[in-house]
């Protein structure tokens, strides 16, 4: 390629050079530009909790002793799924529920649970995957503000539809662009475990969204998209793994799957180094801990307290 070509656009971001810290700070750091921008993307991003965990109410399973054979009222709990097999003992079913789901509303019991009902998560992280790894392309080259307003505007499209879901087939293919566009309850368990299983749920979103923090300060900034995208892609082989390994096995095999999985990977991540306070790579092979690059920050850092630059943003 020739350098005339970075002049009419078609020459790649990459090669353009972006000191991103001396950047931030002649933008003013955390300013009040950097404070609204925050809370528009906050705001923009609550309804992926909602694509994330709908199958947590949408697919939720009714307890063996809440449904039972309409043919006979006795058949019920253990007996159910044995009667449910042989269609000319048991042909329809009762639910003693106060919710709905596609579980009571198209009959998702039995072994058709367990195969199923994960389904409806598992489909999502692999659009997930995907889409994870795509956009970051995508956002790279065609901007984020674009790719940004695309995925949200078909997430909205998929979950309209998905909510006048006729079958199975059809809320399962549309759970696929909710996943490619985002990225139960311990009712029975002893108190000791719910409050051990909430304290694991804290730490375990914490850590996940450190994840995407230390990321992004690992990578230099020619790559940053891409490799952020690559980490969370991985991230969701267990995503899908998770929901079969939680429905199919009993209580402790997930537990303890879950507990040596997650204390390797903390272990692992001891071995990366530290980002907190060093200047973000720009380029591949550039060193972020530099003396001589911690040293400029702080002249740049004096030198933008001592006169102010006021930038107005063009977005």
């Amino acid at each position: 390629m020739s350098k005339s070509k970075s002049k009419d656009g078609a020459f790649s971001r990459i090669y353009k050079k972006t000191e991103f810290d001396e950047l931030l700070i002649k933008l003013g750091g955390w300013s009040r530009f950097q404070q609204i921008q925050w809370v528009l993307i906050f705001l923009a991003t609550i309804p992926q909790a909602w694509y994330t965990y709908a199958p947590a109410f949408a697919a939720r399973k009714p307890k063996d002793r809440d449904f039972f054979c309409l043919d006979n009222a006795d058949i019920r709990g253990k007996d159910f799924c044995a009667a449910w097999e042989n269609s000319t003992v048991c042909r329809k079913v009762g639910y003693e529920v106060t919710f709905s789901s596609i579980v009571t509303e198209w009959d998702i019991l039995c072994d058709d649970a367990k195969k199923y009902v994960p389904l409806t998560k598992t489909i999502f992280y692999a659009g997930k995957l995907f889409g994870a790894y795509f956009f970051g392309w995508v956002s790279d080259r065609y901007g984020r503000r674009t790719t940004f307003l695309i995925t949200m505007l078909v997430q909205f499209i998929a979950s309209l539809i998905e909510s006048f879901s006729t079958n199975f087939i059809m809320y399962v293919i549309l759970r696929v662009p909710l996943g490619v566009c985002s990225g139960g309850k311990e009712d029975d368990l002893p108190s000791l475990i719910v409050v051990l299983s909430m304290i694991g749920k804290f730490t375990i979103s914490a850590a996940y969204y450190q994840i995407y923090i230390h990321t992004a300060e690992l990578y230099p900034t020619v790559i940053r998209t891409i490799g952020v995208g690559f980490a969370s892609l991985c991230a969701r082989i267990g995503g899908m793994a998770a929901p079969y390994i939680a429905d199919s096995t009993g209580f402790e095999v997930a537990a303890i799957v879950f507990g040596v999985t997650t204390f390797s990977a903390g272990v692992v991540t001891m071995m990366l180094p530290e980002t907190r306070g060093k200047p973000l790579p720009d380029f591949v092979g550039k060193s972020s801990s530099s003396s001589s690059s911690e040293e400029e920050l702080v002249r740049l850092e004096e030198s933008a307290e001592e006169s102010p630059t006021s930038y107005t943003s063009t977005v």
